[in-house]
């Protein structure tokens, strides 16, 4: 990786070990897989999908980012 930056690479990266992300798939009703991360008790946020549908890259409620209400116990 390069770093274009006026910025020492010790101070951009310093906490770059500590980050250790859960994440945990889940698939919906109809099939469609979601990379989640737990956010708070009742809401997860969506990092990846997982699809070979180009239809569920253009819908609008599952983008990735976005964090949405889960019935799942994650």
């Amino acid at each position: 990786m390069i770093n274009y930056s006026i910025f020492q690479s010790e101070f951009i990266f310093k906490d770059w070990d500590d980050f250790n992300p859960s994440y945990k798939v889940v698939e919906m009703q109809n099939g469609l897989k979601l990379e989640v991360e737990q956010v708070n008790e009742e809401s997860v946020r969506i990092v990846r999908i997982i699809s070979t549908n180009p239809g569920d890259y253009l819908r609008d409620d599952i983008t990735p980012g976005s964090i949405v209400k889960s019935r799942l116990q994650l």
